[in-house]
């Protein structure tokens, strides 16, 4: 939606005195607007610690299992001591505690956007470059993500409108294959466990290729407006063609 990124920008706190006085008018005198800002505002204060609850629940079911396996050999052993139990339970305490640490310590280096609705979500990078993920999407960036380090991993689909920066790449990291830009915009198609990974380009240029790594081995294409590249995992192939109704496409 077009104030998607004027929401995202305020609840990052990037947002300027001119956006935060837009921000005031809007939710002040237009209902859908503000409609729109209480769901992001939702999304944006629950993905995170609903993330974490997950995990934490995996954690949780593990310490069970490590506890009641020595409960079980307790029923067959009559004669377990106390000092075994004790033992048991700061074994177990310790395993929660590191299984925390390994959570925090991820947030800490990472950090992770979701499409988690059936309308495209809009987030807002560091560097000014918006992004729309579908549900089931994922994208990931470490914590120094910067104007001079800018790398992004993505599962499922995802629309990119990159900042220029010539002097900056901009790029985005599938399973098996890459996207190199320096100010585009484009949507990739990602699925996890598919044969194939597709880039549409909308504006710019696209260097598409077939490795984590740009080497001399990798097969590359350029794309330029109306292109459309398949990358097919099982052929190892990339197939290119030219969509000369692009412009009318639903690009996010």
């Amino acid at each position: 939606m077009k104030n998607d990124v004027l929401i995202i920008r305020h609840l990052s706190q990037q947002s300027n005195a001119e956006e935060k006085k837009k921000i005031k008018s809007l939710l002040q005198e237009d209902a859908d607007f503000r409609a729109r800002y209480d769901q992001l505002e939702a999304n944006w204060n629950t993905e995170s610690s609903a993330e974490l609850e997950h995990q934490r629940n995996e954690d949780w079911l593990r310490l069970q299992n490590q506890i009641n396996e020595p409960q079980a050999s307790q029923s067959v052993n009559k004669k377990a001591t106390p000092t075994l139990r004790w033992a048991v339970a700061v074994a177990a305490v310790l395993l929660l505690s590191f299984g925390l640490m390994q959570i925090f310590t991820a947030n800490r280096n990472y950090t992770v956007y979701k499409g988690i609705h059936d309308e495209p979500m809009a987030y807002l990078l560091p560097d000014g470059s918006e992004i729309y993920l579908h549900k089931g999407a994922k994208l990931k960036f470490p914590k120094d993500f910067s104007v001079e380090n800018r790398v992004v991993d993505l599962v499922g689909e995802g629309y990119f409108n990159v900042k220029a920066d010539p002097t900056s790449p901009f790029t985005v990291h599938t399973a098996d294959a890459s996207v190199r830009v320096t100010g585009t915009a484009f949507r990739i198609e990602a699925p996890q466990n598919q044969e194939e990974i597709a880039v549409l380009v909308r504006s710019g240029k696209v260097l598409f290729y077939n490795s984590e790594e740009l080497t001399e081995e990798s097969f590359r294409v350029d794309l330029r407006p109306g292109d459309i590249a398949t990358y097919n995992l099982k052929l190892n192939q990339l197939f290119k063609k030219h969509d000369k109704n692009y412009k009318e496409l639903q690009w996010n």
